[in-house]
């Protein structure tokens, strides 16, 4: 069993390793590579699962449903890249199951998720403030009017969380008790995807969410009693905002014009520049995420931009996050607390 256990964790740690240093130096991870993982892996889980860890199988089934789940829900909602969805499943697929922990609920796996953006989080803000300092920009802390858009923003935040919370309290409380963490992650996710999309601070949206939250209250508390709601969450939630609105104006990149490659994100400023130009195949709009990567044509297209009437030496391009590297140190987090345990 251990033999076993070693080959998967040498192929996940070499398949971590190279994706990490593929995403930062060519900004994509080969599917050639995680096939290859891949393959190796479901020979060596055969071997682990049918002859040595029966015991642990529907623990990495559970494990492996909800983290392909939970990946393409973030893919869907370009938090990330595909080829960081890829890279979660193989993980999952490769670490074995006997180092989950199962008194921690469902899906302990999902700890490496938590890991990955908690030293991501970490990074950003650590390195948004090396650059203030680098520039001598001062730290705006919310201030005046700053201080209440801040506020707006956190309560509708918090509107919906306390919406989703209670609601799957009042449909599932056996499964929101026995899975506290899981649930608080999951409010920190909806934190990130109300505060990405802007229809969600849009009047009637907020208006019915609210009242759609109080309702779910109000039946919960008639049902199981007005216990208060987990406060750590929007603690959290009020965290992650302030350092995002410091680290915020930092997510873009000025590079010449000749280095645009396809899988670029322009920025709006960018495409605005392009607006006034005949040249056909240009980039129109931008939503800054993965979306609006550029395709080989859209390149082509900016690199003759660039010698025509309007074009420009530089262009503003929205700062990729190689996620690579964030969920091999996340990873090798997670299996380092498991060893200590084990």
């Amino acid at each position: 069993m251990y033999i076993t256990e070693a080959l998967l964790l040498i192929v996940l740690s070499a398949t971590c390793l190279y994706c990490s240093v593929t995403d930062i130096r060519d900004g994509i991870i080969k599917n050639k590579v995680l096939l290859g993982s891949g393959v190796l892996c479901c020979g060596l889980n055969f071997t682990y699962y049918c002859f040595f860890g029966q015991q642990y199988l529907w623990m990495f089934f559970l494990d492996f449903v909800v983290l392909v789940i939970l990946s393409i829900v973030m893919y869907a909602f370009n938090l990330w890249a595909a080829g960081d969805s890829k890279l979660l499943f193989l993980i999952v697929f490769a670490i074995p199951a006997r180092f989950y922990d199962a008194t921690t609920g469902i899906a302990p796996a999902f700890f490496v998720i938590v890991f990955t953006f908690s030293i991501s989080f970490i990074y950003i803000v650590l390195e948004s403030i090396v650059l203030r300092l680098k520039n001598r920009d001062r730290i705006h802390f919310p201030m005046g009017r700053n201080i209440l858009h801040f506020l707006r923003d956190y309560v509708y935040v918090s509107a919906y969380i306390i919406g989703v919370n209670y609601l799957l309290a009042f449909l599932f409380p056996d499964f929101v008790g026995k899975n506290a963490s899981l649930i608080s992650m999951v409010g920190l996710f909806i934190a990130i995807i109300v505060y990405k999309y802007p229809l969600f601070f849009k009047l009637p949206v907020i208006a019915a969410v609210a009242l759609f939250s109080v309702s779910i209250f109000i039946i919960y508390g008639l049902r199981y009693g007005f216990y208060p709601p987990n406060f750590r969450i929007y603690l959290y939630v009020a965290i992650v905002l302030f350092f995002r609105s410091i680290s915020e104006e930092y997510n873009y990149k000025s590079i010449p014009t000749e280095s645009v490659s396809p899988g670029m994100i322009l920025s709006v400023a960018s495409v605005a520049s392009m607006s006034t130009s005949k040249v056909q195949g240009l980039p129109r709009s931008t939503t800054e995420d993965m979306r609006s990567r550029l395709t080989a044509a859209e390149v082509d297209s900016i690199l003759r931009w660039k010698e025509s009437r309007y074009g420009l030496p530089e262009i503003t391009i929205v700062r990729k996050i190689p996620f690579a590297i964030f969920m091999t140190c996340g990873v090798f987090v997670f299996l380092i607390i498991r060893m200590g345990v084990l």
